[in-house]
């Protein structure tokens, strides 16, 4: 069996464990405009390198296969996907920042004042002296 898993595999690439560069290749494949959620649950796949998927997408495509919307619809309509902020970006106040927190287990939008998390630059920020 060991000699089975020292293959490299071909879409290897350095900087992520491979079962994180199979979900990202996944997310990008399959996931349409919902990969955000994968990004948004995995930031350390954000940039990485994952391969060349245009084989996969290619394949999807001639196949024609459902959007991952109608996946979501009419497969696994029980899956709660996360509501869209109604109003994006964040407050700012000095070198902190009101921002969204997630959800609790409840589906409550949470809410949380900290560091800024990498949006700082944003231009939907509002500055409060």
């Amino acid at each position: 069996m060991s000699t089975l898993t020292n293959f490299p595999l071909p879409h290897e690439e350095p900087g992520l464990p491979s079962c994180e560069i199979n979900t990202k290749r996944t997310a990008e494949v399959w996931m349409d405009e919902y990969k955000q959620y994968y990004y948004e649950a995995r930031p350390s796949a954000i940039g990485k390198s994952f391969g060349n998927i245009a084989d996969r997408v290619e394949q999807r495509r001639k196949l024609n296969c459902k959007s991952f919307q109608w996946y979501l619809e009419n497969v696994y309509p029980e899956l709660k996907i996360p509501e869209k902020e109604l109003i994006p970006g964040i407050i700012k106040q000095g070198v902190n920042c009101l921002e969204s927190q997630g959800q609790d287990t409840a589906g409550n939008s949470l809410a949380g004042i900290g560091s800024c998390k990498g949006t700082v630059n944003s231009p939907s920020a509002t500055q409060v002296k």
